[in-house]
């Protein structure tokens, strides 16, 4: 018998693994907008566009985990999507 481990689970059950990708994304996102405030000099002008922009990201990766939960969105759609997302808060973040 072969013992499972979590990312053998977490890769057998898609949802469970855009959960995992969601939590990643969100929290990529959340940290690049905190190092951003803990600057020693912040650009206010930068948190600002990040801060819109996040808000932007939270809205819609909820509404999309929603349609993965609901079977209108495939897994792997989602988990694309969220990594597309963190290259926009790089690319924010270089702005």
């Amino acid at each position: 018998m072969a013992i499972k481990t979590s990312l053998t689970i977490l890769f057998e059950n898609p949802f469970l693994f855009g959960e995992q990708a969601h939590e990643t994304a969100y929290y990529y996102w959340y940290n690049r907008l905190r190092k951003l405030k803990r600057a020693k000099n912040p650009d206010a002008d930068k948190i600002s566009v990040v801060s819109e922009a996040f808000e932007v990201f939270r809205k819609e990766a909820v509404k999309r985990k929603a349609m993965v939960k609901n079977k209108k969105m495939e897994p792997k759609e989602f988990k694309d999507w969220l990594f597309k997302q963190q290259n926009e808060v790089d690319r924010l973040m270089g702005e």
